[in-house]
């Protein structure tokens, strides 16, 4: 089944046979003359490797006598012929009393954690097959049907399984990553509900990251995962910077006009923040794009694997560009109605 996979080479498994093995078992014949396993086997065992009859000094050296077959009868296969003794003293040929089974044993049998296992192993060329593509592959194919037909258990090592542990460390680094974000932006701008309005443009930017990927035909990979964590990081500022500017136009207009209501002073610092910040913005995120588009596009082997993250910033980026110029003052003005609409609720109480 794997060698019917697209792109994969060099495969192989860690069963590995060993020598043609001869097991001996008692016939009833065999039974009824009083022998058991043991004593055929160490008759068999004295004819093939010697019994010592003998030993006597000469010289500085001890000579020992080793009474066994000869070669001739080794070589040519005479085993069945082999006369055994019975208890009562009559011999019998081997072959009459007892049942040969040939057996091609393993060379070596592998566990983990208790249990056998057989490691299958090979190489995926990228261009052709991915890991999960192969593994979703495998799973459309007949793998748990062979899994359940033979009653054994399967499991995904290799990159498939580094990829799982990556994944997994990296969404606890995540969370841990966006809270702390969290909680410095609260510490900053002194407000608990601010910064969910920067945050907000995070999943926007994995939208753009997602889409990226669609459109020119790549696999989430870990290096997607890493572009990712970067590109939050590169959202976040520029609507830190945003918030920052309109906070301060804010001030700035109350300051001013103190008789002013001050719904209209909101609205009006908001869109003069983002007139501010539309420019700066459009700029740093367009020259960022450009620069990894000569990336995102490059065709020599040694940055394939960079494309996937140079394709995650470029639309991530390119997707929140201009959304963070809407959402994130749609965000602040949806939290000062609700932060008036508690102040209203708390008053009437």
């Amino acid at each position: 089944m794997l060698e019917t996979i697209p792109g994969v080479t060099s495969l192989e498994d860690n069963l590995e046979y060993g020598v043609q093995e001869r097991i001996l078992g008692l016939t009833n014949k065999g039974q009824s003359l009083g022998l058991s396993i043991l004593d055929i086997g160490e008759q068999v065992r004295s004819a093939i490797n010697g019994s010592i009859i003998s030993k006597f000094p000469k010289g500085d050296e001890e000579v020992t006598v080793r009474l066994k077959l000869s070669e001739n009868e080794q070589l040519t296969d005479m085993i069945t012929n082999l006369r055994i003794i019975s208890p009562s003293g009559v011999s019998f040929k081997l072959k009459d009393i007892i049942k040969i089974d040939e057996k091609l044993p393993f060379a070596s049998i592998n566990r983990k954690n208790g249990f056998r296992e057989v490691t299958i192993s090979g190489d995926l060329f990228p261009p052709l097959m991915s890991t999960s593509q192969a593994r979703q592959f495998l799973m459309e194919n007949g793998l748990p049907e062979i899994a359940k037909k033979y009653n054994v258990s399967y499991r995904f090592d290799g990159r498939d399984l580094e990829q799982k542990e990556t994944f997994a460390d990296m969404g606890t680094g995540s969370i841990i990553g966006l809270l702390l974000i969290y909680f410095i932006l609260a510490w900053v701008f002194k407000s608990w509900s601010r910064p969910f309005s920067i945050m907000i443009m995070i999943p926007f930017s994995f939208i753009g990251a997602v889409l990226g990927h669609y459109l020119l035909g790549l696999t989430m990979s870990i290096l997607s995962m890493f572009a990712l964590l970067a590109l939050a990081g590169i959202v976040v500022n520029n609507s830190i910077i945003l918030v920052s500017t309109i906070e301060r136009r804010l001030e700035d207009l109350k300051n001013k006009n103190k008789n002013k209501n001050e719904e209209s002073v909101i609205n009006e610092s908001i869109i003069t923040g983002v007139v501010d910040r539309f420019r700066p913005v459009l700029l740093t995120s367009l020259t960022t794009i450009g620069g990894l588009s000569a990336l995102m596009f490059e065709t020599s082997l040694q940055a394939q694997f960079l494309i996937p993250m140079a394709a995650t910033i470029v639309f991530g980026l390119g997707i929140t560009a201009l959304l963070v110029l809407v959402i994130v003052p749609a965000m602040m003005g949806i939290s000062n109605d609700f932060s008036k609409f508690i102040r209203r609720v708390r008053n009437r109480g």
